[in-house]
């Protein structure tokens, strides 16, 4: 045991033979105190070493409290610590679920306040109190049976209840106005209730199956997609489900109760009658009604396709992480030197708040896609925490992502650092990615690198790359057994004076203050040739020989790794894209220049974004012919026409209309996302023009022309369903403005598919029932 390092350096290790003077360790040796840095797994946080401690929560467990118990547990922890000891919270996800949970509940508490407001404008005060009680009571039904099927409070279901919002007051809105109309028309108001829940349930039931039919079938969307999305239809549903049932027996006996005769006026609303000119005139050119409608629909067809693709837009959170490989494969000093270049980089950028690196593998996992990173020395991972706002040079993350991107690839060398998003529900580390697959390894990297070249010459693209197994070089020490022998020299004598040489032995204990520290003993070779004049002793003989003498040294080379897909060799080369371009297009134009080279006998297989979405979309492409066959069916039952269900379905190519104009002028892509709210649009369009066509019905039924009941269910029924319309539209307004990348796609289709559907329902949809039925 030792007490001081003037111990150690005096320690006598020798007498000279020649001189029979003392030999301490201080004459060939130097002491001194350091930190243990040859550690393979270390920490740096904002440029200081740190410790970094990983809690995961229990499944099925509400994290916001227990979160809060955890953030009073360390604020008394803190108190306790030295005070230039510093705790911070890299990571907390309690906190990201509140404020995630608490963004869409403002957007449901925005929405549910604009349809009130809309009701009450198109209904008066009574009426749209009446009306618009059936949204708490079922929302509280939908809260009370989304816990009974353990459906989580998240950002799904939440979005859910905002796009639900709008449909819940629908049914309520209908059979009130009907109500209303038979008070005017003189009934009292139980005959008025009774009259109205006798007219309309067929049709309102119909509806409600019909949204629920819309529906369901995104429940047979499989893989991480479908279990990432699946609690928005269920939610839905059971919103759906749960207005009609209000609606049918709350809106009847809350309007017998508070109803009254509305006051007669003879101002007319000047919108209807814009409806109504428009329809006279459509009824006496129907053709050209037709053929317009057809030409704008084929326009918003070359719109859509105009648009660019995406299957989901990156993680909205103001976090992006930078993986690290160097160039020296075993060598975590020099990574360590690297990250602590990159980390200078980003130093510099204002928009950066915090970082945190993890040297020799990945940072444990703080996001549920984050790729893993196996350990090694040659690898490290950033996590970065940015705020545009401090600056206000950057209008998205990804345009500082950019330009992150270019600082480091112009001032790090020695290695790769690579800066990412978060990627939503289906990660696949980089929109463009290939494939190559074959038998031998050298041709598959000999096409690797012809795709990468021509990557490089196609706009847009960015951090090219491949998952080509590096090459390890290590000296291989070949023992010559025969002249070690004739040397006296064991082989466990050379093996072990070798390891000790190299990696050092734990000598002693250093004791100080109370605490002990490993004194380690090391030497100071630091070439192959230090290494070949190393003095082996004998453990038989005592004497020593220089390793030369009796071994030799080849550097040699092997792969860590030979990824395998589907039984194949292969490597994947990765692209990302930069802002204002898109993975699809950027695919495509690769694909043409891949065509016309020559790279047998490997295979390239596309499997980026585009494959994804094809998948995905393909998928809901399937659920929405579903839809259809089950809204025919539906319609078919209702009507017992065969003619009337294709009359009534018209009126969904009139939404695409809409939905491209929309997502044009908010500059949003395709996203799967989006294309789920064109699906969602179906239930809601179709609805509509049942309540059209049934009341067409009835007044062919009371002796009307077939032109005359047209423009009496447009008079009709103008009222409810523009009120219902535009309630769906209200609610939806706060998540479109909301600036959310993943949900703001969907409620912008269903806006403005919603607002062209319901204009034309009124023009185009009875021009064909006339043209239909006067045939």
């Amino acid at each position: 045991m030792f007490s001081s390092l003037h111990d150690i350096e005096n320690t006598v290790v020798g007498v000279s033979s020649s001189t029979g003077e003392t030999v301490r360790i201080k004459d060939i040796a130097k002491v001194y105190m350091d930190y243990d840095d040859d550690s393979n797994y270390k920490f740096i946080d904002n440029g200081q070493n740190a410790v970094l401690l990983a809690g995961y929560f229990q499944k099925n467990k509400n994290i916001v409290p227990i979160g809060k118990d955890i953030t009073k547990k360390l604020d008394t922890i803190k108190k306790q610590m030295p005070k230039d000891l510093t705790i911070d919270e890299i990571t907390f996800q309690p906190k990201d679920v509140s404020d995630s949970v608490s963004f869409f509940m403002k957007n449901l508490r925005d929405g549910i306040i604009l349809v009130i407001v809309t009701v009450l404008i198109g209904m008066g005060f009574r009426n749209s109190m009446v009306v618009s009680a059936v949204i708490p009571i079922s929302i509280c039904m939908t809260f009370i049976i989304m816990y009974a099927l353990g459906i989580k409070v998240e950002q799904m279901s939440t979005t859910a209840l905002i796009i639900a919002l709008g449909i819940l007051v629908d049914d309520a809105i209908v059979i009130g106005d009907v109500i209303q109309v038979g008070i005017d028309e003189g009934m009292t108001r139980d005959e008025a209730a009774f009259n109205g829940i006798k007219k309309l349930f067929v049709p309102v039931f119909t509806s409600t199956l019909i949204i629920v039919g819309a529906f369901l079938p995104l429940l047979s969307i499989s893989g991480e997609v479908g279990e990432f999305l699946k609690s928005l239809p269920q939610v839905v549903i059971i919103c759906v489900i749960c207005s009609y049932l209000s609606a049918l027996f709350v809106t009847p006996v809350m309007s017998a109760l508070f109803f009254r005769k509305s006051k007669e006026s003879t101002r007319k609303n000047p919108i209807r009658m814009m409806f109504e000119n428009l329809l006279k005139y459509g009824l006496k050119h129907k053709k050209s009604i037709i053929g317009a409608a057809l030409a704008v629909f084929v326009v918003a067809l070359i719109l859509i396709k105009t648009l660019g693709m995406q299957l989901f837009p990156y993680v909205d959170k103001n976090e992006v992480y930078i993986d690290v490989a160097n160039e020296k494969f075993d060598d975590i000093k020099s990574t360590s030197k690297l990250v602590k270049n990159i980390e200078g980089v980003l130093k510099e950028q204002k928009e950066v708040t915090t970082y945190t690196s993890a040297i020799g593998g990945g940072m444990p996992p703080f996001y549920v896609t984050l790729p893993t990173v196996n350990p090694s020395n040659d690898k490290a991972q950033i996590m970065v925490k940015v705020d545009l706002d401090k600056t206000k040079r950057f209008k998205t993350r990804q345009e500082l992502v950019e330009h992150i991107q270019e600082q480091l690839d112009s001032k790090i060398s020695g290695g790769t650092a690579t800066v990412k998003q978060l990627e939503e529900a289906v990660p696949i580390g980089a929109p463009v990615r290939l494939r190559i697959t074959g038998d031998d390894l050298d041709q598959i990297e000999n096409a690797s690198e012809k795709i990468q070249q021509q990557l490089k010459n196609i706009s847009g693209t960015m951090n090219i790359r491949d998952d080509a197994a590096k090459k390890s070089y290590q000296y291989e020490i070949n023992i010559d057994e025969d002249r070690a022998s004739q040397l006296g020299v064991l082989k466990s004598d050379i093996l072990q004076q070798i390891n000790i040489a190299l990696k050092g032995y734990t000598a002693s204990v250093y004791r100080k203050n109370g605490s002990e520290y490993d004194i380690m003993v090391k030497t100071n070779i630091s070439s192959v040739g230090d290494l070949k004049n190393l003095y082996i002793e004998s453990s038989v003989t005592k004497k020593k020989v220089p390793l030369y003498e009796v071994a030799s040294i080849k550097l040699n080379s092997e792969l860590d790794e030979i990824k395998h897909y589907k039984e194949d060799r292969t490597i994947t080369v990765y692209s990302d894209v930069k802002s204002g371009y898109n993975s699809v297009d950027i695919e495509n134009a690769l694909k043409q220049k891949i065509d016309g080279m020559n790279l047998e006998p490997v295979k390239v297989i596309y499997d980026g974004e585009k494959a994804q979405i094809s998948k995905y979309f393909t998928s809901l492409g399937i659920a929405g012919v579903l839809i259809l066959a089950i809204v025919y069916i539906l319609l078919f039952v209702q009507f017992k026409s065969f003619v009337q269900p294709f009359v009534i379905m018209c009126a969904l190519p009139l939404s695409l209309i809409g939905v491209s104009i929309g997502l044009h002028a908010f500059g949003m892509d395709l996203s799967l996302t989006a294309f789920m709210g064109v699906i969602s649009l179906i239930g809601v369009v179709i609805r509509n023009a049942i309540l059209l066509i049934e009341y067409i019905n009835n007044g062919r039924e009371d002796g009307l022309s077939v032109d005359d009941a047209c423009m009496y269910a447009v008079s009709q029924r103008f009222r409810p369903i523009i009120l219902s319309s535009v309630a769906t539209i209200t609610a939806l307004i706060p998540l479109a403005f909301s600036g959310s990348a993943l949900f703001g796609p969907m409620s912008v289709a269903m806006m403005f598919g919603l607002l062209t559907a319901t204009f034309l329902t009124f023009i185009v949809v009875p021009v064909i029932y006339s043209l239909v039925n006067n045939q």
